[in-house]
């Protein structure tokens, strides 16, 4: 605990002193006071310390006198209190200047004045605010630590946070979600900080250093014309960021034992966010392998199922529909130990989303995909709503990582569960195929794959069957910007042969094109003016298009096909 320079001078012992420069800092904390005869070395002294000298060696030394204010403000002192009329007759006016500049105090003490004096009553007024710090520390600790005995939750915890500092308090969880606020606020003011505050992260590509934060952030804010300042303080367990405290309130009503309250109220809220991820993971666990037992398709009776169902809090009567959702982390992410805590943070934000939307839901997290089974009463958009307030939550809290989504049909029975979930596991694996402007992919918008989806699952060898169409396109040299000729095909294929926009749509000459097709109708031994054959090669080259994307991106289904 510390005094500031503004307290200093209003002690009875200062009266006769005199404050002759740097007066924008006199908000400055004196942490110690140390008393420098001679002036060498002030590379020993600390951040926080008041010095007090007879600037013994200033009055010699022009270098020494004009960098003395400068490296003092390096050394990050308080302030320094200058003894005259014994080596210095009055403060410099270089010291002034400087001081001025840096908003560092200097005060001057008489000849007549013994400054031992001020050095005692100085340091007993530190050592007294550090006795009241701890006695301070010790009420507010047994206060806390009897919430947590009492399990009165997060929203005692704020309401007594708000009693000790008088600020306006909130918590939030590690997907930025309010969970409680004190009683009495200061209105939408401080919560659109702190939604800015992510939002200018989130400009920078940095809400993700946000959520790993370990240490208190402050920011200053105006709230009508009185400054007040906003401290974000993370609530960190087992080195994870569970949320995050924060405290609004005038800058001008701040105090030490503000923070020491704070850093408290974190330690007792972690406590509680680790009482609730255990209770969540077992119930996560429980509801969880009810819906892997559901999608493996080898169930009990549908009656059976909805009974159990009931007792796990979800209704599997009506219809239902399954999303998945995939985090694509980077190579280097993949090695990263914080993978699991983004596929947490995942799980977390879907399960809030849904909740958001008074849907009844259950969610399995697997190693690589979130898989949400979700009612829909016959509201198929529903599942779309959810998909896109999960994706624009996502992408403005961690905008650097990419989700993409898959959404499987509505099931009208119990049974027709782990076809939504495989309809949906499809549409995750081959939706990036159609080249969307959002990563959010219904099964229905791979209607053109479908056929070759059904082949895949009834066994059809996929691979050699586009091996025999295309034969000899398969075998073509390819450049740096791929196959030329297979890609030439897949365009002039997707533009009904309309050879004007298949050359624009490619950037090559009328001539160039003519002569490409003609190339592929050699190597593949087929013409593209018969119907019939010209579909075998739509689907050939779809066919090879769906394997490379299972080789590149391979996954594990999620239910027996």
């Amino acid at each position: 605990m510390s005094i500031t320079i503004e307290e200093a001078l209003q002690l009875p012992i200062m009266k006769e002193t005199r404050l002759v420069a740097g007066e924008r800092g006199i908000h400055r904390h004196i942490k110690w006071v140390t008393i420098v005869e001679v002036i060498e070395d002030i590379s020993r002294l600390s951040e926080g310390e008041f010095l007090i000298t007879t600037g013994y060696g200033l009055d010699r030394d022009d270098q020494l006198r004009k960098t003395f204010i400068d490296r003092l403000v390096k050394q990050k002192l308080s302030g320094v209190a200058i003894h005259t009329g014994f080596y210095l007759k009055e403060i410099p006016e270089e010291f002034i200047q400087s001081a001025n500049r840096h908003g560092f105090p200097i005060i001057e003490i008489p000849m007549k004045f013994n400054f031992s004096m001020i050095t005692k009553v100085l340091l007993q007024q530190i050592v007294n605010r550090q006795i009241q710090m701890l006695e301070y520390s010790e009420d507010i600790h047994q206060r806390f630590t009897q919430l947590v005995l009492s399990n009165l939750g997060l929203a005692s915890i704020a309401d007594i946070l708000h009693e000790l500092t008088g600020g306006a308090v909130r918590i939030y969880n590690d997907i930025g979600e309010e969970l409680y606020q004190s009683h009495q606020n200061t209105g939408p003011a401080d919560r659109e900080e702190i939604r800015s505050i992510y939002h200018k992260l989130s400009q920078a590509g940095k809400v993700e250093e946000m959520f790993a934060l370990k240490e208190l952030v402050e920011h200053e804010i105006l709230i009508g014309d009185e400054p007040h300042k906003v401290v974000l303080q993370p609530v960190v367990a087992n080195d994870y960021t569970y949320g995050f405290i924060t405290v609004v309130k005038p800058l001008s009503r701040w105090e030490d034992l503000d923070y020491l309250a704070i850093s408290h109220a974190s330690t007792v809220c972690a406590i509680e966010f680790l009482k609730q991820a255990a209770i969540s993971e077992t119930e996560m666990r429980m509801r969880g392998d009810f819906l892997e037992e559901l999608l493996s398709g080898h169930t009990t009776s549908p009656i059976n199922l909805i009974e159990r169902g009931k007792k796990l809090g979800y209704d599997l009567t009506g219809s239902h529909g399954v999303l998945c959702f995939r985090l694509h982390f980077s190579r280097e992410q993949q090695l990263d130990t914080e993978t699991q805590q983004y596929r947490d943070k995942l799980y977390h934000t879907v399960e809030y989303i849904v909740q958001q939307q008074n849907h009844h839901a259950i969610l399995r997290q697997r190693h690589d995909l979130l898989i949400l089974m979700v009612r829909s009463d016959g509201d198929e958009e529903a599942f779309y709503r959810i998909a896109r307030e999960v994706l624009n939550h996502w992408r403005y809290y961690h905008p650097t990582l990419p989700l993409s989504i898959g959404i499987g049909y509505a099931a009208s029975s119990v049974e027709s569960i782990p076809r939504s979930a495989r309809e949906a596991e499809y549409a995750l694996q081959f939706g990036r195929l159609l080249a969307g402007p959002e990563p959010i992919y219904h099964y229905q918008d791979l209607e053109p794959y479908h056929i070759l989806i059904d082949m895949l699952e009834n066994g059809v060898d996929l691979k050699a069957f586009y091996e025999k169409t295309l034969g000899g396109l398969l075998d073509t040299r390819r450049n740096r910007s791929g196959n030329p000729l297979l890609e030439t095909l897949e365009m002039y294929l997707q533009q009904n042969m309309n050879m004007q926009s298949t050359s624009a749509s490619l950037h090559i000459h009328r001539h160039t094109l003519k002569y490409r097709l003609q190339q592929i109708e050699k190597k593949t031994g087929k013409s593209l003016s018969s119907p019939h054959q010209r579909m075998q090669m739509q689907l050939a080259v779809m066919a090879y298009r769906m394997l490379k994307e299972m080789e590149n991106n391979p996954f594990q289904p999620l239910s027996s096909h």
